[in-house]
């Protein structure tokens, strides 16, 4: 239930274009290989 109640709070404070960006897999991997230099690895 506060599932359904937090997409409506979240729909309602962003652009469905800003949603879809941060949703995307390209902005949650686009740092990945800094992060995993950064440890070492």
């Amino acid at each position: 239930m506060w599932e359904a109640k937090a997409r409506i709070v979240m729909t309602g404070q962003f652009k469905k274009v800003e949603l879809e960006k941060l949703c995307s897999l390209e902005f949650h991997f686009k740092e990945v290989n800094n992060r995993f230099e950064k440890l070492g690895l």
